[in-house]
């Protein structure tokens, strides 16, 4: 008898070249000040598997965002560039539409769409509702797959068990998976056993909250090891190119806290409303296939590189679309 057959959403790819260059697993830690990172100075050991991946390959010590809130840094990280070069206003949570539709008209050379064009498959998993184009607030980048959660303590499990599972899928060609981890992003809610796990440092009195925050970095920095042994683990990590960053810092010092007027916000245990190097300096490390290992670059390098390096992993080229500049010298030593 008859049938019938209903596709959602479908995509239609011409397969006519084969991806070349090894996988590329980027995660981004949503709130991650390099100021908590312990081979960038943190004296409180809450994060050992990011510092072992960073001996193991090239940490850039100087790295900043390119903004200091999610979206504008998620545009600069996937789409390549700034902003303002998409037609986006920084300031409003809410995108506009006209703006969003010419952004995409644009054709940007999004991580995504780089991806998809040399036969590579494209996931996200993670927490960042900007990276969903149906959100009011969120912009669509080109991924083939997107697994998001909205938790605030079980979602990083969650993700972990994704991308585990995401990894040890047979597949005959090299993909590129987003991962985007949100547990250092207020509130800070860590589990106890992490919390825990944050040391007391001589002569530093650590304020309830930021023992908190670190707490949060301590539990972020397991499921980077959780990832990081399950590519070992599946054969992959000779093969992959592992980058570890984040999207902006976090305001935890006590001096630099003051109210801003124009948002009637406190700048303290937050974000957004300044530009102190807590917000602006961010933790990046890579690791993995053709990369050097064990070696710290002290040149300051900035976000909107991100995009430019995965671009020439994964095609063999920079892309004249996208603003930054390759960071590909500094991974060959």
């Amino acid at each position: 008898g008859r049938r019938s057959v209903w596709i959602g959403n479908p995509i239609v790819e011409a397969h006519e070249t084969k991806s070349a260059g090894p996988n590329v697993v980027l995660i981004m830690v949503d709130t991650m000040t390099a100021e908590a990172v312990g081979h960038l100075g943190n004296p409180h050991g809450v994060t050992p598997n990011i510092d072992a991946l960073a001996r193991g390959g090239v940490t850039f010590t100087n790295a900043v965002t390119n903004a200091n809130w999610t979206r504008p840094a998620t545009l600069a990280l996937l789409g390549g560039n700034y902003s303002s070069h998409f037609g986006i206003n920084v300031n409003s949570w809410q995108l506009d539409q006209r703006a969003r539709r010419a952004a995409y008209a644009s054709n940007p050379d999004t991580l995504p769409l780089l991806a998809r064009r040399s036969s590579r498959e494209a996931t996200a998993i993670g927490n960042n509702l900007f990276t969903m184009g149906y959100h009011a607030a969120g912009f669509d980048f080109g991924f083939t797959r997107i697994v998001d959660y909205r938790t605030e303590v079980r979602d990083t499990r969650d993700i972990v068990a994704d991308v585990e599972a995401f990894v040890a899928t047979p597949r005959r060609s090299p993909f590129f998976l987003y991962v985007a981890l949100n547990a250092p992003h207020h509130p800070y809610v860590p589990p106890n056993e992490f919390l825990r796990q944050v040391r007391d440092a001589s002569g530093v009195r650590l304020d309830p909250e930021v023992r908190r925050y670190l707490g949060e970095v301590a539990y972020t920095d397991d499921a980077v090891g959780r990832i990081a042994r399950a590519l070992e683990r599946e054969g992959l990590a000779a093969n992959t190119v592992l980058i570890v960053t984040a999207d902006h810092g976090e305001g935890l010092r006590e001096d630099n806290a003051y109210t801003n007027v124009v948002f009637e916000r406190p700048s303290r245990f937050t974000h957004t409303v300044n530009l102190y190097d807590e917000v602006v300096r961010i933790p990046l490390v890579f690791v993995g296939a053709g990369v050097a290992k064990g070696l710290r670059v002290p040149t300051q390098v900035r976000l909107l590189d991100i995009p430019q390096t995965v671009a020439e992993i994964m095609t063999g080229r920079a892309s004249p679309k996208q603003a930054g500049s390759s960071l590909m010298p500094a991974l060959k030593g």
